[in-house]
């Protein structure tokens, strides 16, 4: 393609310009960069080509014999009002830059309709001549050479076609020679001006292409140079931030170079100890005397921070005692430039301390007199309890046993862990389980008050046992109600009671005056 060619011939031949971004542009972006050319040369091309046809319809009338003279005028005011009618619309609606060259194709068949028509009415060679501007108009309007290769060669197939039905006539190849020059200067003015706008464009895009990296590069900056402006800002706002911290702090914060020469002391701590920042020198005793170990603890502590360590440690200075850090201290390029360390007042902390120590010691002493009379209590708790000769027994609302004495468990031939867990009413007389159930219903809905029934237990071998028992409902530990019952044997009581009623009944008691009582059966 035409294009192709002018495109190799830019990139080989580039704008002399640094940086050489051509490489960049694409074929694709020529082209669309054609199109949009051709795009804008439409709407003056209908214009100008509506009006011209206007006048031709009207010259048609006043010129041509008039058996053609209205069709002609009719077809030329037709194609007028159809040009004008193009130009309007596309003033009117967008249209897309890859349309341009298909309309411009249409423009350039609607004349070539035209000037076909006029040579069918008027079979004449001079009548080539409105052939030969359409080619070459062509060559001046349209940018694609595809476009243009079509319209040539439907002008030159058109013309051949009234040639060979037209009457034989020597101006035939004369005006067939004309064709000819017209289409390669049409060919050459069609390859010089997409040559010449082929390089426009290429500048423009790489200009915009340009422009449009530097306002990236522009606004890049900029939000680089805010970004700046907020970092040293809040750097600054940090450092006063630091500077009334480290003032404010109730330490003593101090730095050393490699030599352990103190370089700087500030902190609230040193108001508070009535110090002058050079005596911090003496406080942290960095230099030593002869009579001074090399392992006098803040030399040493510093040496170390030196070899890259942090290390803490505690010293007394004047009734104080203090908590001291110290590690190293590096620039902004990790270089070992000296120490920093660090120092609170931690004389009310080991105060607090042995304060604590005490109260614990206390604690302990407490505890251990707790745990001795805690372990009375269970000791008197068993005997009360277990050992006690009574049936204890602790059941839920339920029904279910918490806990039974040893005495109770045996005394109805179980274990305790046999009757834990288990239903009170299992150990009761069958025709005794309601009443046991009522009473115990009774006694968890008067919770406080002592409650006595008599009612009929069995052993486990079988045998009856009657006791009395005295219950009272209270609230356990975790909020819910347990209830507390004391179980009295009545066995014998009941046996001697049933014997005397027996031998009531079977006794026959007689009364005479005068005589004494006496008992008859």
């Amino acid at each position: 393609m035409q294009l192709e060619k002018v495109v190799s011939f830019f990139m080989a031949h580039p704008p002399k310009e640094k940086g050489g971004e051509n490489a960049s542009i694409t074929e694709s972006d020529l082209q669309a960069a054609l199109n949009k050319v051709l795009h804008q040369s439409l709407q003056p091309v209908a214009m100008g080509l509506g009006v011209l046809y206007f006048i031709l319809a009207l010259c048609h009338v006043l010129m041509m014999p008039k058996l053609i003279a209205l069709p002609m005028s009719l077809t030329a005011l037709g194609t007028g009002m159809a040009l004008l009618s193009l130009r309007w619309a596309l003033q009117r609606w967008p249209l897309d830059d890859h349309w341009a060259h298909p309309i411009g194709a249409g423009i350039a068949g609607i004349i070539l309709l035209n000037c076909l028509l006029h040579l069918y009415y008027v079979p004449e060679p001079q009548q080539t001549t409105n052939l030969l501007l359409l080619i070459i108009g062509a060559g001046f309007i349209i940018l694609s050479t595809s476009w243009l290769t079509l319209i040539i060669l439907t002008t030159l197939l058109g013309w051949s076609i009234f040639v060979w039905l037209a009457p034989s006539s020597p101006n035939w190849l004369h005006f067939g020679f004309a064709l000819y020059m017209a289409t390669v200067l049409s060919v050459l003015v069609h390859t010089v001006r997409v040559r010449n706008l082929t390089g426009h464009e290429i500048l423009r895009l790489h200009d915009e292409r340009r422009t449009a990296e530097l306002e990236t590069a522009l606004r890049a900056t900029e939000a680089a140079r805010r970004d700046a402006e907020a970092i040293t800002q809040d750097l600054m706002q940090n450092e006063a931030r630091l500077r009334l911290l480290t003032n404010q702090m109730p330490a003593v914060l101090w730095t050393t170079d490699t030599e352990l020469r103190v370089t700087s002391s500030l902190g609230m701590g040193l108001t508070a100890l009535g110090l002058q920042p050079q005596e911090i020198l003496e406080m942290m005793r960095l230099k030593y005397s002869s009579a001074m170990t090399m392992e006098f603890l803040p030399s040493a502590a510093h040496r170390r921070a030196l070899a890259g360590e942090s290390v803490s440690y505690e010293i007394n200075w004047k009734g104080h005692g203090f908590g001291c850090r110290v590690g190293p201290l590096y620039d902004v390029k990790k270089s070992l430039i000296g120490t920093i360390g660090i120092a609170f007042d931690i004389s009310g902390q080991k105060q607090a301390e042995e304060e604590v120590r005490q109260l614990n010691v206390k604690l302990e002493q407490s505890v251990q007199m707790r745990t001795a009379e805690l372990r009375a209590s269970e000791e008197r708790y068993r005997m009360l309890y277990e050992d006690n000769p009574s049936m204890y027994f602790t059941v839920d609302a339920s029904g279910e046993v918490l806990s039974v004495n040893q005495f109770g468990a045996q005394q109805l031939g179980y274990t305790v862990n046999e009757l834990v867990g288990q239903s009170v009413l299992k150990v009761f007389y069958d025709e005794d389980k309601a009443h046991a159930a009522s009473h115990l219903e009774r006694c968890l809905q008067n919770p406080g008050k002592i409650h006595t029934w008599e009612l009929r237990k069995v052993r486990r071998n079988g045998s009856l046992l009657w006791v009395r028992e005295t219950a009272r409902a209270n609230r356990g530990a975790n909020g819910e109600f347990v209830v507390f019952i004391v179980c009295e044997d009545m066995t014998s009581h009941k046996r001697l009671e049933e014997e005397i009623r027996q031998y009531t009944d079977r006794a026959e008691f007689v009364w005479q005056p005068g005589a004494d009582f006496s008992f008859g059966s």
